[in-house]
């Protein structure tokens, strides 16, 4: 993938998300870091896959996780077990592969984020690597990028707000962004996937739904799809990484309200929810 992995791109990404949703700058570093002390930082995977495949791995160490959960989930990062920060780290890495798909105008899909260090096996199937690093604040990010072989590949409402994400830190993240935008009073349901969102909304009948799209067992946009040919008209949002103008007009064509890109800032959440429903 490091071939046709655009430097400028990758920096672009990570440098929006970081300043969006974290407030702060990185800068290019480039002081090598011991094997031993690599292996002992949070990793994060984001796979492609299509017509061509690759990953990006992002690292950073704890300290820098602790602050980036912090920020991005307005909450004491002591609480936060470490299962949740992973979770943290893997929604930041899941926008940067977004946002490097969508830069690099590529047709493919991304897979899950996978945590840990790549085993050994990944790492001797590449055929190529390369290796970007950032610092933030005296805190250390890196980014891999590898080349892996191509293979084939109308009824009443409640007034509640349904969430929809397999990330628990992005839900969070889109609740406080509900309260920023005069939402906060409205009932909250939560789901962690599609088929679980589908059989909320048929009972509870919400009066916005708020989806990301790529989740296990039930896209957003499988949701989407299926909550219309049911005949169900409430307002509808899809927000996710990847932001074409191919995933653009399938949201459009499936009925959707609006597509929010992450990472996105307050004034961009308020104004996709402003047409859709009043402040409760």
């Amino acid at each position: 993938m490091s071939d046709i992995l655009d430097h400028a791109v990758l920096e672009r990404a990570i440098g929006d998300v970081w300043t969006t949703w974290l407030g702060c700058g990185l800068s290019p570093c480039q002081s090598p870091v011991d094997e031993d002390e690599q292996a002992a930082r949070p990793t994060i995977t984001v796979g492609f896959r299509g017509s061509w495949n690759g990953a990006l791995t992002l690292s950073c160490d704890r300290e820098l996780l602790l602050r980036a959960a912090r920020l991005m989930l307005a909450i004491d990062p002591s609480e936060l077990t470490d299962r949740q920060l992973a979770d943290t780290l893997g929604e930041l890495g899941t926008i940067i592969g977004g946002a490097v798909k969508t830069g690099l105008g590529t047709s493919t899909t991304l897979t899950p984020p996978v945590a840990g260090p790549l085993s050994e096996r990944d790492q001797s199937t590449a055929l190529a690597s390369e290796r970007l690093a950032f610092t933030c604040d005296g805190h250390r990010l890196e980014v891999c990028s590898w080349q892996l072989p191509v293979t084939e590949t109308c009824e009443s409402r409640s007034s509640k707000v349904l969430v929809v994400d397999d990330s628990t830190s992005m839900r969070m993240i889109v609740l406080r962004h509900l309260g920023w935008a005069g939402h906060g009073a409205h009932g909250i349901l939560q789901a962690s996937d599609g088929l679980e969102a589908l059989q909320l909304i048929r009972a509870e009948r919400p009066a916005l739904v708020l989806s990301d799209w790529n989740m296990p067992r039930m896209s957003g946009l499988e949701l989407l799809q299926q909550v219309r040919r049911e005949g169900m008209d409430m307002p509808f949002g899809l927000i996710t990484s990847e932001c074409s103008d191919s995933a653009r007009a399938m949201a459009d064509e499936a009925g959707a309200q609006f597509l929010l890109r992450k990472p996105f800032t307050a004034e961009q959440f308020a104004e996709a929810l402003e047409e859709t429903m009043a402040p409760a």
